[in-house]
């Protein structure tokens, strides 16, 4: 049945906002083959125009396809001003999560299929490119778990304050599977880990729990509904260390011969008291010593730590150690 030009035009936007692109091939086919291609190029300056009248949140973006060949093709599909940059934000957040290496393949894969399902039916093959290489040379961590339906448990615990009862697996090697209760609260995201910020019954402090290391779930209790939801500073923990959250916090200093840039982004908040010498200067830094230990003996002769006393002691007696293995 013959329809009009104006319902016509309705039916294309209201099939562009469901997400469809449409082409004239596409176009001719739904809306009888006898239409011309003067009469789709006028539907398409209708719709701008009507976007641009009622000041409409959308743009009606056109796409050439194959454009060195004869049987070129234009695609037509509409854009808000919300998804303009989702292709940028996309590929920005999938390289993030391929370089995490915090999931499986599997779970990966699962990721990156939801964010393309989140953009335009024309972008999605630009993501899948710009991506390609990152993906296929993903290298999860040894050993890792599938842990997205764990975190799963934990975030609706963390909603409803509810207190686990669990298994856990240290990292100490020959340590067996511990059961453990408390009250999980915060969970985060911090070098190639997810961690649980816990609390158990009766205690005010806090324990951080590796979510990989969660073996199993075995039981779920009503926990403290009086807790506020992020009573946990993760913001104190951000500022303290970006590495392992090991040993005493304290107040360091050291003398940095590399890109002191570099020395300053990991330790937030630290700063550079003054220069010392040619390409070198002097950083003060607050971090959990283990942590923080571990970072600065891979810089090797690179990075000398001067203060306090104790730390000096403690890295002198860390270098001392390693040495004697060889």
């Amino acid at each position: 049945m013959a329809i009009s030009s104006n319902q016509r035009v309705l039916e294309v936007i209201l099939r562009m906002l469901k997400g469809e692109t449409v082409t004239f091939d596409t176009w001719q086919h739904h809306y009888e083959d006898g239409k011309s291609k003067r009469t789709f190029q006028r539907d398409m300056r209708d719709i701008t125009a009507a976007l641009t009248e009622t000041d409409f949140k959308y743009d009606l973006v056109r796409k050439q396809l194959r454009p060195q060949l004869l049987t070129e093709t234009t695609q037509y599909s509409l854009v808000s001003e919300m998804t303009a940059n989702r292709l940028t934000d996309a590929i920005a957040i999938g390289q993030i999560v391929i370089a995490s290496r915090a999931l499986s393949r599997t779970e990966l894969t699962k990721l990156l299929t939801t964010l393309v399902q989140g953009l335009l039916p024309i972008d999605r093959d630009q993501f899948k490119q710009a991506i390609q290489m990152a993906q296929q040379s993903y290298l999860p961590l040894a050993n890792h778990p599938v842990i997205l339906e764990r975190m799963a448990q934990i975030l609706t615990a963390i909603a409803e304050h509810q207190r686990l009862t669990f298994d856990y697996q240290t990292g100490e090697i020959g340590d067996p599977v511990k059961k453990h209760v408390a009250q999980p609260e915060t969970l985060f995201f911090d070098n190639a880990y997810f961690y649980v910020a816990m609390c158990r019954e009766h205690q005010t402090k806090y324990l951080l729990y590796r979510l990989d290391r969660i073996v199993d779930i075995t039981a779920v209790h009503a926990g403290d509904c009086h807790r506020k939801m992020n009573h946990y500073s993760l913001q104190d923990y951000r500022k303290q260390t970006y590495l392992l959250a090991m040993g005493d916090l304290t107040t360091f200093r050291f003398k940095c011969r590399i890109n002191p840039q570099t020395a300053l982004d990991r330790f937030p908040e630290s700063k550079m008291i003054r220069q010392t010498g040619d390409n070198e200067v002097l950083i003060e830094a607050r971090a959990y010593e283990d942590g923080a230990m571990l970072w600065l003996l891979g810089q090797g002769a690179n990075i000398e730590v001067v203060s306090p006393t104790s730390f000096v002691q403690k890295f002198r007696a860390n270098l001392v150690a390693t040495l004697e293995q060889y």
